[in-house]
């Protein structure tokens, strides 16, 4: 700045001097010719010339040093500021000197870990290209770099074919836009984001692959080293294993037994089929857990400890043969009560333990009514063995009177008065045979199903007093009362139904109160309820027995009671009874006091005429 302003004073000042010199002698030398003139103008020239170089000097002058002060202040500034800072400067020196060692030393290893990096990056390429997976490099998501492993995933025969392309102009074109967000998120979450992406090949096949990406330096610029590995035949597998897992599952649940896995270091099971939820009855979410398990099926604490200190005492010892528990009572979310079967089978290499139950309520249910047919069978043997025992002896005996007063009959000098005794003995042994053999063939027809319903109109009453016929002998031989209430006028007692069914059901019911009354009556009463007639036997006979009143229409029950010794009677009237009742859609009530007299109540739906 020194020089410079040196040189533009001077150069000012020799231009004005030459100026003034060359222009003012001419500008006076035109004004006048007198050389005194011209002398005085010279001098006035002269002061003239100094008054004004003089001023612009003083200006230039002026200003130069105005902006020399302004520097000087300002380096005074600069120079304060770097007095502050060298004392500072100085203060930190030796914090600075004791790191320099540090910082030298690091800057060695920089150094070499600058020319590792050379080779390291060499070395990359190397490992790449040796990689099982494909793997690319890309920079700003175009590509720089591909492996031989890459080209051939996308059926390319050489690198030119994808250098400076995007990922994204190798992918299924249907599914672009998702595949696209893929990529993008692959590229700003890096090695922490694993994206799955369909590659369209050169061929157009589509390949399956995985991708990840790993932040890089490459050339010196911010790169992403991606991997991408061949997942279709993965793929294929998974689905593949999906659809027969979808087939275990669909035949799990259509399994008659409830199947459940539990891992050994577990308290939630891993899986129920459907079979294990609807034998248990509790929703899944309730079973999921062992204690909520044991809690909700088990409600009864006592049997609730009983049950889980038996099933983990033979779960500790480990041997399957003994898990195996039966007829363990469960309670299902409903109330209800059922019985299972569970066996547990334990995969120690899986962990897994393997529970299976079965539901054999119905099972149980079975085995009581196959056990109650059972012993009603052999019932039934010890019945028709008593019955056949009686029925013989019921036989015999008509048979034997019929044969006896035959042979009586044929003696000479038979009185008339006895031959006629011996007529009726006989007339009536023959009728005990003949109601013997239709009862017999009547209890045949019924077990065997092919009797059959024949309707028709008749009256009531008359089948009433072809009844009191057959009895009336019988009932004046032992001195009984015969009452018979029938206030029905004889438009209601004429009926349709099936007569001779109804016929056998009030002669068996009289015969019945006959045979066991020894004194009292014998009461008929029959009435009318709506489209229903009522007919009530009653007697004032021996009565039975509380505890046989469920079983005493079952066939050759009297032969087992032993009555038919006492009363005669062969055990198949009341089975009969019922057995008719049944088939006329109608209903059997019965009525009874040991000593005191029984009443059998039978309502059956009939049709006015």
């Amino acid at each position: 700045m020194k020089f410079k302003f040196e040189y533009y004073l001077t150069a000012i000042y020799l231009i004005i001097g030459a100026l003034w010199i060359l222009f003012s002698d001419k500008l006076v030398t035109s004004f006048t010719d007198d050389p005194l003139v011209i002398t005085n103008l010279q001098t006035y020239k002269g002061w003239f010339y100094v008054l004004i170089t003089g001023f612009l000097l003083f200006l230039l002058l002026r200003r130069h040093l105005k902006e020399v002060r302004a520097v000087n202040n300002t380096l005074f500034d600069r120079n304060q500021t770097l007095v502050d800072y060298q004392k500072k400067l100085k203060e930190r020196n030796d914090e600075y000197y004791s790191l320099f060692e540090e910082y030298k030393t690091q800057n060695e290893d920089l150094l070499v870990a600058k020319e590792k990096a050379i080779n390291n990056e060499q070395q990359l390429k190397q490992l790449i290209d040796q990689a099982p997976d494909a793997i690319h490099i890309q920079i700003e998501n175009k590509i720089v770099y591909a492996n031989e492993k890459l080209l051939n995933l996308l059926e390319v025969q050489h690198e030119r074919d994808v250098l400076d392309k995007h990922l994204s102009d190798f992918i299924d074109p249907y599914d672009a836009g998702e595949t696209t967000r893929k990529l993008q998120m692959l590229s700003n979450n890096g090695s922490r984001q694993i994206v799955r992406i369909r590659y369209s090949t050169f061929n157009k096949k589509f390949v399956d692959a995985e991708l990840t990406s790993v932040q890089i330096k490459y050339n010196g610029k911010a790169a992403e080293l991606i991997f991408s590995r061949d997942i279709t035949g993965e793929k294929k597998y998974l689905l593949e294993l999906e659809r027969k897992n979808r087939f275990i599952n669909t035949i799990l649940d259509r399994l008659p037994i409830g199947v459940a896995l539990n891992r050994f270091n577990e308290g939630d099971a891993t899986y129920m089929n459907k079979k294990f939820v609807e034998i248990y009855g509790w929703p899944r979410a309730e079973l999921v857990n062992i204690e909520s398990f044991f809690r909700k099926v088990y409600p009864d604490e006592h049997y609730r400890k009983k049950v889980m200190q038996m099933i983990q005492a033979d779960v500790a010892t480990g041997n399957p043969e003994l898990m195996h528990w039966e007829n363990i009572t469960i309670t299902q979310k409903s109330g209800e009560k059922r019985i299972v079967n569970a066996v547990n089978i334990p995969i120690q290499e899986q962990n897994t333990m393997i529970s299976t139950v079965i539901d054999v309520t119905e099972l149980k249910r079975t085995e009581a009514n196959l056990l109650a047919a059972k012993e009603k069978a052999e019932e039934s043997d010890r019945l028709k063995s008593a019955f056949l025992n009686n029925i013989s002896h019921e036989f015999r005996t008509p048979l034997n009177g019929i044969l006896g007063f035959v042979e009586m009959l044929v003696r000479p000098n038979l009185s008339d008065s006895k031959r006629k005794k011996y007529v009726d003995i006989i007339r009536e042994s023959s009728n005990q045979l003949i109601n013997l053999v239709t009862d017999t063939v009547e209890v045949s027809h019924i077990q065997t199903g092919t009797i059959q319903v024949n309707r028709r109109s008749f009256s009531f009453s008359d089948l009433v007093e072809e009844v009191n016929k057959i009895y009336k002998p019988f009932i004046e031989k032992k001195r009984l009362e015969l009452i018979k209430n029938m206030n029905l006028s004889e438009q209601d007692l004429n009926i349709t139904s099936d007569r001779h069914k109804l016929f056998r059901i009030v002669q068996h019911l009289v015969d019945n109160a006959v045979k066991f009354t020894e004194q009292g009556y014998v009461k008929i009463f029959v009435g009318r309820l709506d489209k229903y007639i009522e007919i009530k036997i009653s007697d004032t006979g021996i009565g039975i027995a509380p505890e046989v009143k469920a079983s005493v229409f079952d066939v050759f029950r009297q032969s087992e009671l032993g009555y038919s010794r006492s009363f005669g009677g062969n055990g198949i009237g009341l089975f009969i009874v019922k057995s008719y009742v049944n088939l006329l859609n109608g209903e059997i009530n019965l009525e009874s006091e040991p000593m005191k007299g029984t009443t059998f109540t039978v309502r059956l739906p009939v049709y006015q005429n």
